[in-house]
């Protein structure tokens, strides 16, 4: 179940490739991402999400560079890619169908609900993230060549949270990309997560001035993600902030997470789930 706030919904089905949509899940300046399955028998009959860009784009690029990644990598962390191509209009990837959320949907809900995660349940979303992350950087350091130029860093619409309390990276080429662009994006989701706020501008100021409640500890560990070496260490990161989790003894099981994705997707004004 992928929800959605406010998403626009599909006048009709459309095949794309070997895939039939069922509901646009959401629509941006970058492609769309529809809930599909296969379109006849000799398709694939599970469901699938189907990320999709105009062909000849930078962003279809992109996206076919995710598939190229996706493929080689193979980690509970990184969204499992089943099937890629292209038609006369548009390029595409089918991944597997993800029960869940993604994080801007998450910090979309926790305004509304006004319930912002635990600290453990913080980051224990972020130490995940960044195992996977991980992965895809040895991929890329292991020589992993792509054919469009790094232009974005992992966003939240990017990232999901399953029902069971997994975290699914679906933009696998920004991250594999963009090493240290990468980390300071989990700095960035991090500092979202325990402020309860979205970051703006350039200049961020200390989680604790915004959340005065944020630990000192865990206000070190947003600023180093923030601002890493010119070597950043995703694996390193993922480290210290299971130490602080064990030092802060804050409770940051999966099933947290996983109880803390459903309290959110539960109905809300406006909201849609499949």
């Amino acid at each position: 179940m992928l929800t959605i706030l406010n998403r626009p919904r599909i006048p009709r089905s459309i095949q794309i490739g070997r895939y039939l949509t069922l509901r646009t899940l959401r629509t941006h300046e970058r492609g769309t991402l529809y809930l599909a399955r296969g379109a006849d028998a000799l398709s694939i009959p599970r469901l699938v999400l189907l990320r999709t860009a105009r062909f000849g784009s930078a962003a279809a690029a992109e996206l076919l560079d995710d598939a190229h990644i996706g493929k080689m990598v193979h980690h509970v962390n990184v969204a499992r890619v089943i099937d890629s191509g292209c038609d006369a209009e548009q390029a595409f990837v089918a991944v597997e169908h993800i029960d869940g959320v993604d994080l801007d949907v998450v910090f979309d809900a926790a305004r509304v609900r006004g319930r912002q995660p635990p600290f453990g349940v913080a980051c224990r979303i972020i130490a995940d993230l960044l195992a996977g992350l991980s992965r895809l950087h040895s991929a890329a350091a292991a020589g992993t060549r792509l054919t469009a130029a790094p232009r974005r860093t992992p966003s939240p619409a990017g990232v999901l949270l399953t029902l069971e309390g997994k975290v699914k990276l679906l933009e696998t080429a920004a991250a594999a990309q963009n090493p240290y662009r990468s980390i300071t994006s989990v700095g960035l989701l991090l500092w979202e997560l325990a402020t309860g706020r979205r970051a703006e501008g350039e200049e961020i100021a200390d989680a604790s001035c915004v959340n005065p409640i944020v630990p000192a500890t865990l206000d070190r560990v947003i600023r180093r993600a923030l601002t890493p070496t010119r070597a950043p260490d995703a694996t390193a990161l993922q480290s210290e902030i299971e130490a602080l989790i064990a030092a802060e003894r804050w409770s940051a099981g999966r099933d947290l997470v996983s109880r803390y994705v459903r309290t959110l997707t539960l109905p809300l004004p406006k909201s849609i789930h499949i």
